[in-house]
């Protein structure tokens, strides 16, 4: 059974179905007793239990049926379980039996048979195996009707909408069932099945909720003995799509076990080993499958788990799968990166050029090519570089893009044509998630948080199921120091898909936050869901290091160890735990078995660090040489063995090294990256001396210029950073000395340093009174300090003296909303749309002050004029809907929902809107019209029923009517407008007492509104004329019309209402 296929025991259909003597002919006697043969009701049942089972074994069952005499419908049954033998147990042979043979069958029956509930029964479960879905459904929706319906209609129906995909429909359908046959086992059972599917509950939970029904279905039937294998079969797929590699693998062997070569179990078990990375059993498995199943994919799978061995036989597997399918461009592409991980580059040319030769148009191979021809012939002259520029030129991509500025930023020394292809790339694809994603990256990388904050939500709005996107805002708020808005985000994340890198931030974020039980419980959950996770097991293992719990981080480490054994960062760590324990020789021997797998610099330089702290001095300055003998000009062993030569007395040699470590290199990448690590040890005038060299090389640097303000920022060298801003307002481009001040502002306000930074731009202002950015930074930090008074004196200021700003209008604009109200800021905001820079949002601030003081007409207008400009932007249109609403003439907001400019607009709301403004205006049809798209689309949604009920009773429907209301209460129970409208269908019936208690149940409601109290008084005033109680009508009446006079359709009805209380 597949969750996202037709549920494991939708065989158990026929078992409930069929006769209900079932427990009384069932031939299950007492253990003592000796077991009567089935008879054949109960055999077709025994069979359709293990229709999930990969065949049936047909020994004893079918001397039963050749022993039967069978009429018309045993031999359907028997015709239906042949389908189940071994023979049939290939899909394609299944589903070829079922159409040339079962579906012919049975169609030569006469029509009285067919129209049976049985047959049925059996005809929707030959469409299912079909995937005649639309034909099962419609047969579905029927069953719940028939006479012998005891709740296994409700389950077929809701099987066939899990089938579709329409897991809500059918936990809705499976749940009215439920209500209705709460002793029906089969729908408990596919209740749990949707529950599962639709993650209300785990796993484990699912198991709790399957032995009630596992008990039930041993003790009333023969068919329990398929049932276990049955479920285990299902939930063995199911739970490792969710990442439980172990649990697959016992519920796999299990069925293995029964059914050996089960080719479903096979393949499950051989990615289960993998996801477990047992690539060894996982290639015994596999090859067990392309035994089975010989098929290129197989083989292809068999080559990839033998490659993670490094077994050498992989290659023969590629080479069978090529075999199968000669020019499959994935074997290809597959093999060849074989080739290339084994040194063969020619061969791994030839195979992509084969894949060219046949697909000149397939981009993956083409850039796999060009990566590999351009890493060895580096350059613009390289055939690699130029294959990627011939993609560019006649088929231009993201990735294309992508993978040439990967090889081109390999070369320091072409930062300037980087650049120009980078920007190249976001003018032609600026609104592509990918593209996005790579520069909110990028910014993030660069510490721009406020601008990477910006980019990764507005990826997010163009793809919200790319879970990079909201794990980036997530990255760039806790930088921020946004840890409750971290957390949202992160979640959103793992909500997408897991990651340990999300899980990581959140439980990182939670700590932050104060939550620091939280953020172990988020780690240990994920550990649990995830136990073969190594990535995972880093980041917790980090985690826990750095909240001091060093033995509890230690063993992450171990089991790190044992899921990948040489992987050296786990040894490395496991390392310093030893060394935070002060247990210095363990830590020793455990640096060298690192070093021993992967040498690194950073194992070199904490090697020398533990033989320091153990008093080993000339071992320690061994290390560190040995060190830089492997990697000469390391800055990180450079500057620790400088601060060990000055620890020993030794501070000539220590200046030699910093000089050395310093002086190395007039590459700016290498000066930065020696700022930073010099900043991080403490070592603030190395790291001003190299943020000053590598300023000096390129003064026009904006990322330079950056950094070292920020190191100055951190300094709190007021001086130095008021002279090189003066300095760089000076050289820089205007936009760039404006990016810069930008984001000095943000880092200003992420450090919590805004005295600091209100203190440097006030004085920037005095000497560069015309630069406007300048004011409208210092504005924005004296908002965000609360101090929104100052703030708009000095937005103002900027406006007045350096220029009129898009910018500072702005924040002109939301900072005298928040301060003096709205009545001040109107007239900015109205001045803001009319800037030629003004973006949605812009138009978005306007709006919202608008409706914030009601000033509905100029909303609608406005609203109309946004549209103009921003077409399609849902939030303005939004705005004009709301606007015209509130104006309250109903048939400019049928004309507004209906324009056919704006009817591509995917406004959700639409269809309840256009329903309830047509029934206002009396024209039903339309009305109908207008919700039937949204009823087609959800069958169970609770308005629109009502609605549609609303506009049927109005036209006479009065059985559709009391149907859609009857379904809508049994949705919302609590939906006191449709007990108003079925109280009135029920006057149409005559059922005075039915109608009583439904609008007595409606003015209970505390949330009536006044026109539809006054219908429920009118009804009420119905109820009781009609009962003789003719003083009491006239007081209900003479209310219904205080509340109602005035409403058309109200105005419109009530003269019948009163013509028949009047006196004859």
């Amino acid at each position: 059974m597949k969750i996202q296929n037709i549920p494991a025991l939708l065989c158990l259909l026929l078992a409930l179905f069929c006769s209900q003597a079932f427990a009384q002919d069932s031939g299950i006697m007492q253990q003592e007793k000796q077991v009567e043969p089935p008879t054949l009701a109960q055999r077709v049942q025994y069979m359709l239990i293990a229709r999930e089972l990969p065949w049936i074994t047909p020994d004893s069952d079918m001397q039963v049926f050749s022993a039967s005499s069978l009429d018309a419908l045993g031999e359907l049954r028997e015709a239906m379980l042949l389908s189940r033998l071994q023979r049939n147990s290939d899909p394609g042979k299944r589903r070829a039996y079922f159409e040339k043979q079962f579906m012919p069958y049975l169609e030569r029956q006469d029509q009285a048979l067919r129209d049976s509930g049985e047959v049925r029964f059996l005809q929707a479960i030959a469409l299912l195996e079909l995937g005649r879905l639309d034909e099962a459904l419609a047969i579905a929706q029927t069953l719940p009707a028939e006479s012998s319906e005891d709740g296994s209609g409700y389950a077929l129906w809701g099987i066939v909408l899990m089938e579709q995909g329409n897991t809500a429909e059918a936990g809705k359908v499976l749940e009215a069932g439920r209500k209705f046959y709460r002793e029906n086992g089969l729908l408990l059972l596919e209740w749990s099945w949707y529950s599962l599917a639709a993650e209300q509950v785990t796993a484990d939970q699912f198991v709790d909720f399957m032995r009630p029904i596992s008990d039930f279905l041993l003790a009333n039937g023969p068919a329990a003995p398929y049932l276990q294998h049955a479920m285990e079969r299902g939930m063995a797929g199911y739970v490792l799509a969710r990442g439980n590699a172990d649990v697959a693998m016992g519920y796999a062997e299990s069925v293995l076990k029964a059914y050996p070569g089960d080719i479903e179990m096979l393949s499950v078990a051989a990615r289960a080993a993998a996801e477990r990375r047992q690539f060894n059993l996982a290639a015994e498995y596999q090859q067990e499958l392309c035994s089975a199943e010989p098929s290129p994919a197989n083989w292809l799978a068999l080559a990839g788990y033998k490659s993670e061995l490094n077994d050498d036989t992989a290659l023969a597997a590629y080479n069978e799968a090529l075999r199968l399918a000669p020019a499959d461009a994935a074997i290809l592409q597959a093999r060849s990166a074989w080739h290339e991980k084994h040194g063969n580059r020619e061969a791994a040319v030839a195979d992509l050029r084969s894949v060219l030769d046949a697909d000149p148009d397939n981009r993956d191979a083409a850039r796999a090519l060009a990566r590999l021809l351009a890493g060895s012939d580096p350059g613009p002259q390289g055939e690699g570089e130029e294959q990627l520029r011939n993609v560019i030129r006649t088929d231009p991509s993201p990735a294309a893009y992508l993978d040439l500025l990967e090889v081109v930023g390999s070369d320091p020394k072409r930062r300037a044509e980087y650049e120009n292809i980078y920007n190249d790339m976001l003018a032609r694809f600026r609104n592509t998630p990918a593209v996005v994603l790579f520069h909110a990256q990028r910014l993030l990388s660069e510490e721009k948080y406020t601008q990477a904050l910006e980019q990764f939500r507005i990826g997010e709005g163009l793809d919200p199921t790319m879970a990079g996107f909201p794990l980036g805002i997530g990255d760039s708020l806790r930088a921020m120091g946004g840890f409750s808005e971290a957390v949202e985000a992160y979640r959103r994340a793992l909500r997408l898909g897991y990651s340990p890198q999300a899980v990581a931030g959140l439980a990182r974020s939670l700590d932050m936050a104060g939550e620091g039980a939280e953020a172990e419980r988020v780690f240990r959950d994920a550990a649990n869901e995830h136990p073969r996770d190594a990535a995972l097991v880093m980041q917790y293992g980090l985690f826990l290091f750095e909240r001091t719990q060093y033995t509890a981080a230690m063993e992450q480490y171990e089991l790190g160890r044992t899921l990948e054994p040489d992987n050296e960062m786990f040894v490395n760590r496991h390392a310093l735990c030893l060394f935070q324990l002060n247990q210095i020789p363990e830590a020793i021997s455990m640096l060298k078995q690192a070093i021993a797998i992967h040498p690194r610099p950073l194992f070199y330089r904490n090697l020398a660090i533990a033989y320091e702290e153990d008093a080993e001095t000339e071992l320690a300055e061994r290390s560190y040489q040995d060190g830089l003998e492997l990697f000469p000009g390391d800055q990180q062993l450079l500057e620790g063995y400088s601060e060990f030569l000055e620890q020993q007395g030794r501070g000539g040699e220590a200046l030699d090294i910093l000089a050395r470590s310093a002086q190395s290199s007039d590459d700016i990448d290498v000066l930065m990256d020696l700022a930073t690590l010099a900043q991080s040890a403490g070592r603030n005038e190395l790291a001003r001396q190299s943020y000053e060299r590598a300023v000096g090389l390129d003064p026009f640097d904006l990322v330079v210029n950056e950094r070292y303000m920020t190191f100055l920022a951190m300094q709190r060298d007021n001086q130095a950073m008021l002279d090189h801003m003066l300095e760089a307002g000076r050289l820089l481009r205007e936009e760039d000395y404006e990016e810069l001040v930008g984001s000095l502002t943000g880092f200003f306000v992420e450090q919590r340093l805004a005295a600091d930074g209100e203190l440097l731009l006030s004085r920037l202002i005095e000497t560069q009174p015309t630069v406007v950015r300048l004011y409208n930074s210092l504005a924005l930090m004296q908002h965000l300090d609360g101090d929104n008074e100052t703030a708009l004196t000095t937005v103002t200021r900027g406006q007045r003296y350096a220029g009129e700003s898009f910018l500072g209008l702005y924040l002109q604009t939301l900072i005298s909303w928040r301060s003096l109200g709205t009545d001040s800021a109107i007239p900015l905001g109205a001045r803001l749309i009319e800037n030629p820079q003004a973006d949605a949002k812009a138009w978005l601030l306007y709006l919202d002050l608008l409706a914030s003081a009601k000033q509905t007409e100029e909303e609608a207008s406005v609203a109309t004029r946004g549209l103009k400009q921003f077409f399609g932007n849902v939030d303005i249109y939004r705005h004009l809907v709301r606007a015209t609403r509130q104006l309250g003439d109903i048939r400019e907001l049928i004309r507004v929902l209906e324009d056919p400019q704006y009817v591509r607009i995917r406004l959700e709301e639409r269809p309840l809107l256009l329903g309830r403004s047509y029934i206002a205006v009396g024209n039903y049809p339309r009305a109908l019209a207008a919700l039937q798209p949204l009823l087609e689309e959800n069958p169970f949604d609770e308005e629109a029923l009502r609605l549609s009920g609303e506009a049927n009773f109005m036209l006479g429907e009065q059985a559709m009517a009391r149907e859609q209301l009857t379904s809508a209460l049994a949705i919302n129970p609590e939906l006191y407008s449709a007990s108003i409208w079925l109280g009135w269908v029920l006057l149409t019936d005559r059922d005075l007492a039915g109608a009583e208690q439904s609008f007595s149940s409606a003015e209970k409601s505390p949330s009536i509104d006044q026109l539809e109290l006054a219908w429920t008084r009118l009804g009420q005033a119905t109820v009781a004329i009609r009962r003789g109680e003719r003083m009491e009508a006239q007081g209900l009446l003479k209310q219904a019309e205080a509340l109602g006079g005035g409403d058309e359709r109200f105005d419109s009805y009530v003269p019948r209402i009163r013509d028949e209380i009047r006196p004859q």
